[in-house]
Order: structure tokens, then C-alpha cells, then sequence
């Protein structure tokens, strides 16, 4: 191969002439028909032949580059080519300007991979104290992406290598390019909402798919193909979601505007990373407000949480409660002091054990039940009822919220009178299945007086508890039946 340059007068110039070569062969150079340098070994078979490097830059002595016409020839041989692809690009010119360009470029690349680098390391942290939050660890596999993609890109400058590595750093670009596009859209559409994640997700990938297969071998062509349909699909979300009116799809659109218009001012190479970069930029705002938002639920929750550990305390030191309690237990000492001490150990065990849930959301269903037995032995001795509390299928690993079941239950004895036999009769059963777990308890008695369903602070109370363990994913339902009282609570898995 022959390329002609024409030299001008540098006379003065401080920076040597030199020739940079960027080829997949192996091949010997010669200026003006003499020989300046090597890259590999040239041979006439595969097996002779020693790989040349990617690229390569000779010094051209100031004898041989006046000013005028001169020719550069390469002898070459490229065995260990693959599917035919091959590529030959020479620069002439001093070293100093032939860098520079290349050298800034590496500069800011370095920076912006290190922006992403930060980026990925942050949101890997934030995912793992928010696991229920998938598009942080989204965002922060796209900054690795995009950190080793530009890596990958940016390699030549960086490193040199056999021509045969090329083809792998090519298709490593390529796949990671694909991944990327699958990636993108999928974070916008998850953020916005705006299409069903199964349908959208499965057609676009095919598309892709489609495409990377077609231009599969054709590198650069590729790679602007999958560019365009990201670039397509992310305005079709944007476009849905500002349909849609839903907050943030200012910030992508113009950050598809703007990777617009760098695409037509800069070169392909440059364009398509910045044009990334843009939209990682308009996510990284997009996730800003989801973070803000959650930090705002959390801020809620835990001024939920304190109301409701003021709630439990309060339930426990309720005046009218206490001094019904202090006063029947006068009477009890005066009457029968064992059976007062047996009162006084009750009324210290439902305290004691009401403290210490105040502090826990979940505790064990077996500390639940021995709260119900203190407040029913409390309760015996106060109206002289007899107060028979059974349990069914209990399952003493399970957790449940503190004092919702102590809350129904209290509910059950306040607002119940006993049967004929003396009686009132309470039973609590449990049962699990594959997506719910149950706790039903009824209470027989006569004349329920109990409050109906959605009334009450202690309905109010149980709903919140639930609220805050389990969020939407529980049912509650409190109604007459013919001998008293039912409540359930259903927890789904």
C-alpha cells in the first residue's frame, strides 16, 4: 500500500516529523523508498508471520522530510486477519500535533470515567441499604458499563497491542454497546411508568437484537445503529411520559436535544459517548428525586413509627384503665392478699412486656399471647368474669406487629357481657397457606356492645401497625356474628 503526503516548510518547528500507522497487518515502512521501521514480522503464511502492533508511530529523519511531495509504502501481510475485515489509516505530520487532539480527549475521557466510576461505587451503597429499590443497582451497572466501556474505546491510547486483539476489543465494544441501549430505555420506562415492563421490554430488545445481529462484523455502523434506536425508544418514553404529565421528562428531553445536536457537530467517536454521558446525567436527576421522595417516605415512617410507640405506651398507662385497676386491687388486698399479689404480678407482666414492644415493630407471637394472658388475668379480678382464652395452631416462629391482637382482644372483654354460664369465651386460631397467613379470633358472649369495623382508635391503631410492617400487603375485617364477635387479620407472603 502507497500513501502520498505533501510536506510544507516547518522550518521552524521544534517537534520531530513522524508517521503514525494504525493498521491490522504486519508490515515493513519505507519513505521514499527507504526503510524506517518495522511493526511484526512480514511473512508469506500464517504461521511465519509475527502479529504487528494495532498502531505504531515511526520517526521520519529531517533528511528524508523536506518539504515536497513524499510517498510512504507498506509491505504488509495480514494471515491472522478475521472475516476479512482489514483497516490501514496513516498520519504524517509533527509529533507534537498529531497528539495533541488524542491526548486531550484521553484527559477528559479519564475524568468522565471517573465520574462514572464514583457513580456506580455510590448507588451500589445507596442499593444495598434500599434493596427494595432496583433502578439504583440499574444505574450503578450502567456507570460500570460505561466505565469499561470507555476503557475499552480509549485502549489504543493507552496501550499497545498485537493486531489480532482488535477483533476482540471490537466485539467487546459491540456487546457492551447492546447491553447499554437494552439498559436505558428499561431504566426510563421503569421510572416513568409509562409502558407494560413485559411488552416494551421484550419488543425493543428483539429489535436489538435484530439489528446487532444484521450488522454484526460492521463495527462503527453497528454501533451508530443501536445509538439511533436508544436514542428512538428513550424519546418514545419521554414523549409518553409528558403525554402522561408525569414529573422529570423535562430534564431527558433535553438531554436527547442536546446529544442531537452534538451528533451533528462532532465526530461519531466522541458524539456517541458525550451523548451517553448527557443521559446519564438527565437519570442521574431523575434519581436524585426518587431519592428524595424516598428519603421523604422514610422521614414519615418514623414519625409514624414514634406516634405509634406513644400509641402502645399510652394504651398501657390510660388513666381510666390504671385507676379501675388501683382501685380493684385495693379492695382484692383487703379481701385476699394472695390474689391481690397474683393481680399485681399481672399488672406488672402486661407492662413490663408493653415497654419493651414499644420499642420493636415485629415482635413474637408468643410474646402477643402471653400479653393477652396478663390483660385477661387483670381483667378477671377487676369484673369478676370469668375469661377463658384458648389458641389454635400457633406457630411459635412467627412475628407478628406489637399488641394488635392484644388490641382486639381487649376490645373483645370491654365491650362483651359474659354468657349464662359466667363466660366469656375467646379463641384465637392461625393458619397459613401458600400467599397469606391468618390470625382469627372470636369472641362469644352475650349482648356484644363491641364497636363496629373502621371505628375506634384501636381499629385505627391495628391498621396503622399493619401499615407500617407489612404496607399494603395485609387485610383487616372486624363483624357480628350470631354468638359475638370475629376479627381477622391477613398478612400476604
Amino acid at each position: 500500500m502507497r500513501f502520498h503526503f505533501q510536506v510544507t516548510d516547518r522550518e521552524k518547528s521544534v517537534s520531530p516529523f513522524v508517521v503514525q500507522v494504525i493498521a491490522l497487518g504486519s508490515y515493513d515502512a519505507y519513505w521514499d523508498g527507504r526503510y524506517i521501521g518495522s511493526s511484526g514480522k512480514v511473512a508469506g503464511t500464517k504461521d511465519l508471520e509475527v502479529p504487528g502492533y494495532h498502531h505504531l508511530t515511526l520517526s521520519i529523519g529531517d533528511t528524508i522530510s523536506k518539504p515536497g511531495h513524499h510517498v510512504l509504502a507498506l509491505r504488509i501481510s495480514n494471515f491472522h486477519h478475521q472475516r476479512k475485515y482489514t483497516f490501514f489509516n496513516v498520519h504524517a505530520g509533527t509529533y507534537e500535533d498529531l497528539n495533541r487532539m488524542p491526548q486531550l480527549m484521553l484527559v477528559l475521557m479519564s475524568m468522565l470515567g471517573g465520574i462514572f466510576l464514583i457513580g456506580a461505587i455510590y448507588y451500589l451503597f445507596l442499593y444495598r441499604a434500599h434493596l427494595s429499590e432496583p433502578l439504583f443497582l440499574v444505574f450503578a451497572i450502567l456507570c460500570l458499563l460505561f466505565l469499561v466501556l470507555l476503557a475499552a474505546e480509549y485502549m489504543p491510547a493507552t496501550s499497545n497491542y498485537a493486531y489480532p486483539f482488535q477483533f476482540i476489543r471490537l466485539e467487546a465494544i459491540g456487546i457492551l454497546t447492546l447491553v447499554i441501549s437494552i439498559l436505558i430505555p428499561y431504566f426510563l420506562n421503569r421510572q416513568f411508568g409509562t409502558f407494560g415492563p413485559y411488552l416494551f421490554n421484550s419488543g425493543y430488545i428483539l429489535i436489538l437484537l435484530t439489528a446487532f445481529i444484521f450488522y454484526h462484523g460492521r463495527y462503527d455502523l453497528s454501533a451508530k445503529v443501536l445509538g439511533l434506536l436508544t436514542g428512538i425508544a428513550c424519546l418514545v418514553v419521554v414523549l409518553r411520559a409528558a403525554q402522561l404529565r408525569i414529573q422529570g421528562y423535562l430534564g431527558v428531553l433535553a438531554a436527547l436535544s442536546a446529544s442531537l445536536m452534538t451528533a451533528f457537530f462532532l465526530s461519531f467517536d466522541y458524539s456517541l459517548y458525550i451523548s451517553f454521558g448527557l443521559l446519564l446525567v438527565s437519570m442521574l436527576y431523575l434519581l436524585s428525586k426518587r431519592s428524595e421522595k424516598m428519603m421523604g417516605d422514610i422521614q414519615q415512617n418514623m414519625l409514624l413509627s414514634e406516634r405509634l410507640k406513644t400509641e402502645l405506651l399510652k394504651k398501657s398507662i390510660q388513666p381510666h384503665f390504671l385507676m379501675n385497676s388501683l382501685t380493684a386491687l385495693t379492695e382484692l388486698v383487703e379481701q385476699s392478699p394472695n390474689e391481690g399479689i397474683s393481680m399485681i404480678t399481672a399488672l406488672a407482666g402486661e407492662f413490663e412486656l408493653l415497654s419493651e414492644m414499644a420499642e420493636k415493630k415485629l415482635v413474637p407471637i408468643e410474646d402477643e399471647i402471653a400479653l393477652c394472658n396478663f390483660h385477661l388475668d387483670i381483667m378477671r379480678y377487676r369484673k369478676d368474669i370469668n375469661y377463658l382464652f384458648t389458641v389454635e395452631g400457633i406457630d411459635p416462629t412467627e412475628s407478628i406487629p406489637p399488641a394488635i391482637i392484644h388490641t382486639a382482644l381487649e376490645n373483645g372483654v370491654t365491650h362483651s357481657r359474659p354468657l349464662e354460664d359466667g363466660t366469656v369465651r375467646l379463641h384465637l386460631c392461625y393458619s397459613s397457606g401458600h400467599t397469606a397467613r391468618s390470625y382469627t379470633l372470636r369472641v362469644r358472649a352475650n349482648n356484644s356492645r363491641l364497636k363496629a369495623q373502621g371505628t375506634g382508635t384501636g381499629f385505627k391503631y391495628i391498621r396503622a401497625r399493619l401499615n407500617e410492617s407489612y404496607g399494603n400487603n395485609w387485610h383487616f375485617e372486624s363483624h357480628a356474628v350470631e354468638d359475638g364477635w370475629v376479627t381477622k387479620v391477613t398478612i400476604n407472603r
